[in-house]
């Protein structure tokens, strides 16, 4: 390149016409820069790929002492994302092994949309229609020692357009607001006749922890598990993901554990120990704590029917989502039908 160059100055200061000669060193350059900003980024794709590579991801958690599972079909989670579209698969988890606390960080992903308008095939052999959507989550949960009321907390910071990013939100009316700037970074939803006992959860100390450290994440606890969720993936080319969860769980987890672990609901009467009938079916180690499942702690391991689940109502953006999608599909439809 610089030989060139060189070249159309020595020939322009002789006052011969370059002007071609220009053109053709520009030439060069574009296809110069097109190449080096493609190998650059195939160079990245490639190294993304090798810290994604399940036999890297399994020496990783098996270092670490966990365990790792490169896919899960419909995991049976009672998380909101969980139970949320179709073509669920959880991938790239690592994950406690028997015997140890259980705990599970991935990568979440489900389809929604019109999955079939019609059964009717079109032209081009796919249902005519057919209109859909990927949704990629990162996710970490976490068993904590006793079942506890349903709490949602709402992160401010991945809010779009100041509407919640999560797939529904708890009904309004189940709002609480808590002491000094917590308000600030969650909106917090606890069942009604519940207040007092998410204030004997969420304590000042642990509020300080959510916000230190969960900021950026939606969190829920639902039954004995705690989630946290991100709206987009753990796994992203590096581990790091995982050390800050990792974190989360020493400081959030930890913390939210001891104060779960002396909570009962009191208006569920007598020592019930055992799982609840119903409960969802333990998941690779889900469920297995160091004292039994669904015997950790003393006394009632049980939440009353009030406080087990909030009322929900889709979000903004998941119905404004539903209309990009399916309104294309009505409309291919209807003329489908008309021709």
């Amino acid at each position: 390149m610089l030989m060139p160059l060189l070249g159309i100055m020595l020939g322009t200061m002789n006052g011969e016409d370059v002007g071609g000669r220009w053109a053709g060193f520009f030439i060069q350059l574009v296809i110069s820069v097109g190449i080096v900003w493609g190998l650059w980024a195939l160079f990245r794709a490639l190294r993304n790929r090798g810290d994604n590579n399940p036999i890297r991801m399994f020496t990783f958690a098996r270092d670490n002492g966990f365990g790792y599972t490169p896919a899960t079909n419909n995991i049976n989670y009672p998380g909101m994302i969980f139970n949320t579209g179709y073509d669920r698969v959880a991938f790239d988890r690592v994950h406690a092994l028997p015997g140890q606390r259980y705990f599970d960080i991935g990568n979440f992903r489900f389809k929604f949309g019109n999955q079939y308008v019609n059964p009717v095939l079109s032209r081009s052999g796919s249902p005519a229609g057919r209109r859909e959507l990927w949704s990629t989550w990162g996710y970490m949960v976490f068993q904590l020692d006793r079942r506890l009321p349903h709490i949602v907390l709402d992160a401010h910071a991945n809010n779009k357009l100041g509407f919640s990013n999560l797939p529904y939100t708890p009904d309004a009316s189940q709002r609480l607001s808590l002491e000094g700037d917590f308000d600030r970074y969650f909106t917090l939803y606890g069942p009604v006749g519940y207040e007092r006992d998410v204030l004997q959860i969420l304590t000042p100390d642990v509020m300080a922890l959510l916000i230190d450290h969960a900021a950026p994440f939606d969190v829920e606890i639902i039954d004995d598990l705690m989630f946290i969720y991100s709206a987009t993936p753990f796994v992203d080319g590096d581990r790091s993901p995982f050390v800050r969860m990792w974190r989360v769980m020493d400081t959030v987890g930890a913390q939210t554990a001891r104060q779960a672990s002396r909570y009962q609901d009191p208006r569920v009467p007598g020592p019930q120990p055992g799982p609840v009938p119903g409960y969802p079916p333990p998941v690779a180690g889900y469920g297995q704590t160091i004292q039994g499942y669904g015997q950790s702690g003393s006394g009632t391991n049980q939440v009353g029917p009030g406080g087990q689940r909030l009322r929900g109502r889709t979000s903004i953006i998941a119905i404004v989502l539903g209309v990009i999608v399916i309104v294309p599909g009505i409309i291919r439809l209807v003329t489908l039908l008309a021709g």
